[in-house]
């Protein structure tokens, strides 16, 4: 390396910018997208595992990354309030957002997200949680309790379950 090469500026030493410490936001979401990945699925539902906890930004989180990476239409139903008159209209709409296997549709294959209330509250979310392809839970820290996530894994069945997601408080 001659001399003029290695003498650099203060100015061209200086960074660009600063970098945060901490992941940029959207980190986790894109994270957690691609691990619900593990396995195919055209719907899923993403519920709480205790009563009178939310799903709400678990569930934003994977349609705002899934309308970016899948490569193909993204809907969220939300049937946090669905009852058990409503929850056969919610499986029928969900049904009718995804192709069927072999089926083609205008637009490409579509994704949906279903949000729903915690199960052990509102028990018409069941047969929705079971009618998706898969399942994700949320568990909040510091506020979930364990009886609550066991009887939730119950009612849906744990082999729907993709996985559980840990949110803050």
């Amino acid at each position: 390396m001659s001399s003029a090469q290695s003498k650099l500026t203060n100015e061209e030493t200086q960074p660009l910018a600063v970098l945060p410490f901490a992941p940029a936001p959207g980190t986790a979401a894109h994270s957690l997208w691609f691990a619900v990945q593990t396995r195919p699925w055209a719907s899923i539902a993403v519920l709480p595992a205790g009563p009178g906890e939310s799903a709400k930004d678990v569930a934003n989180a994977l349609y705002d990354v899934g309308a970016l990476a899948s490569g193909g239409p993204m809907r969220m139903l939300d049937a946090r309030e669905v009852t058990l008159t409503s929850s056969a209209n919610v499986i029928v709409n969900m049904s009718s957002l995804v192709s069927a296997p072999g089926e083609r549709r205008v637009g490409g294959p579509q994704r949906v997200v279903v949000l729903l209330a915690s199960v052990i509250d509102v028990m018409a979310g069941i047969p929705i949680a079971m009618a998706a392809d898969a399942v994700v839970l949320t568990v909040t820290l510091g506020k979930t309790r364990l009886d609550d996530a066991r009887r939730t894994l119950q009612l849906v069945g744990a082999q729907r379950v993709l996985g559980t997601i840990l949110v803050p408080a």
